[in-house]
């Protein structure tokens, strides 16, 4: 048990519990420092990938598992929400120092492959199940960078107040976790039975 503490540890960071405050706290800070286009893009990108990844949980727990058998249960939203959060995040601010360069996709797929990692050697998920998160993470991270459009070269982003609430959510947050897969799991269960899926 003392070996899966690292690894508890980082994925953790991905947990609904830190992901969806952390989430709100950079779209208000995108608002706050006058950045109305970036905002609106967070707001597209990381509402869309929450949906998205709703709709699949949803459709895997009941169709995915005929089709795929036990490899497809639940997509990961840990991973997808590492690489389209904490990627899409590291894209912007790499962006100011390399306006030119295409950052989405190396930054989201590096934080996936962090956190999917460690979603598989604890046993949360399959390999498929981190994949098919990280893609939509991925998707996500581009979708919100190619709509931020460049940052503003006088923005003011107010770092430091912005750093210490990112920070604050960090430790509080961090550790907690949110029954988002129960939830998820009493509506497909109540809502969608298997016989949806089989045409019956």
């Amino acid at each position: 048990m003392a070996r899966m503490a690292p690894l508890e540890y980082v994925t953790d960071f991905a947990d609904q519990a830190v992901m969806l405050p952390l989430a709100l706290v950079v779209g208000i800070a995108m608002l706050a420092a006058g950045w109305r286009r970036g905002a609106f893009a967070w707001a597209v990108a990381i509402g869309g990938m929450l949906g998205v990844m709703l709709v699949l949980k949803l459709w895997a727990g009941t169709c995915g598992v005929l089709v795929f058998g036990d490899q497809m249960q639940s997509p990961s939203g840990h991973t997808a929400s590492a690489a389209a959060i904490y990627g899409g995040v590291l894209a912007l601010l790499l962006r100011r120092a390399w306006p030119g360069v295409p950052l989405a996709v190396p930054c989201a797929a590096a934080l996936a492959v962090l956190i999917g990692t460690t979603r598989v050697l604890l046993g949360a998920h399959s390999v498929p199940e981190v994949v098919v998160g990280g893609i939509v993470g991925i998707v996500a991270a581009t979708v919100l960078v190619r709509l931020a459009g460049p940052v503003p070269p006088n923005l003011k982003l107010r770092a430091l107040p912005s750093a210490a609430a990112i920070l604050g959510i960090l430790l509080v947050f961090h550790g907690l976790h949110m029954p988002a897969e129960a939830a998820i799991r009493k509506v497909r269960i109540t809502w969608l039975p298997f016989g949806l899926c089989r045409g019956s």
